[in-house]
């Protein structure tokens, strides 16, 4: 349940898992679809961009859930910290993969969780 900090805490960690448990090699799928096809075909870059929405509203609909329950404060906005953090953790992912180890990744979603954190409410 991303509408809870440990939720969201444990959606981040399962990410480094992930990404662990793949030998640090593959990196993001989505990611790795769009550098290899979307700037060839306006229907990939579409899809892929669709997909990065949809991955970016459910953290966001959890974040306003969240901010409903009072647990985030009044002047976050759900929607900009999903795309910031899905920023960092494509960052994350990348930097992971060129350097062949998870520590980018984990700095990456520690510094996403932190960024979330400092609107608690």
């Amino acid at each position: 349940d991303i509408a809870t900090w440990d939720g969201i805490e444990a959606w981040l960690s399962s990410m480094v898992a992930r990404l662990e448990d793949r030998g640090v090699s593959a990196g993001c799928p989505l990611g790795t679809i769009v550098a290899e096809v979307a700037d060839r075909d306006d229907r990939f870059q579409t899809l892929a961009a669709k997909a990065f929405s949809l991955w970016e509203a459910q953290l966001a609909e959890g974040l306003q859930a969240l901010k409903d329950k009072g647990g985030l404060r009044g002047d976050a906005d759900p929607e900009t910290l999903a795309e910031e953090t899905l920023a960092s953790i494509q960052g994350g992912y990348l930097l992971a993969v060129a350097k062949r180890e998870a520590r980018p990744m984990k700095n990456a979603t520690r510094a996403a969780f932190s960024r979330l954190q400092s609107y608690a409410g």
